[in-house]
C-alpha cells in the first residue's frame, strides 16, 4: 500500500481502497465457492481449475506489467563505502 503513495500521491486513498475491498471480497467469498465447486466436481478438479485461473490472471496482467516499467518498491540508496 506504501507503493501506491509513492506512485500516485493524489489518488494513494483511492486506490488503497479498491484494493482492500478486491481483498476483503476474495476473503470473503473465496472459501465459499471452493468448497461449492469441490463439493459438486471434486477438491482435486478444484485445486487444479485454481491453478489455471491464477495461471490465466498472471498472463493477462503481464502486459501492464511491462507497460509500467520499473516498479519502485524501495527509493534507490547510494551508500559509499570507505
Amino acid at each position: 500500500m506504501g507503493l501506491a503513495t509513492r506512485r500516485n500521491p493524489e489518488n494513494a486513498s483511492k486506490i488503497i481502497s479498491d484494493v482492500t475491498t478486491v481483498s476483503f471480497t476474495g476473503f470473503l467469498f473465496s472459501p465459499l465457492l471452493v468448497g461449492l465447486m469441490a463439493e459438486y466436481i471434486s477438491i482435486t478438479a478444484c485445486m487444479y481449475m485454481l491453478a489455471i485461473i491464477w495461471g490465466l490472471s498472471s498472463l493477462v496482467m503481464w502486459p501492464y506489467f511491462l507497460k509500467r516499467g520499473r516498479i519502485p518498491i524501495l527509493p534507490d540508496r547510494h551508500v559509499d563505502v570507505a
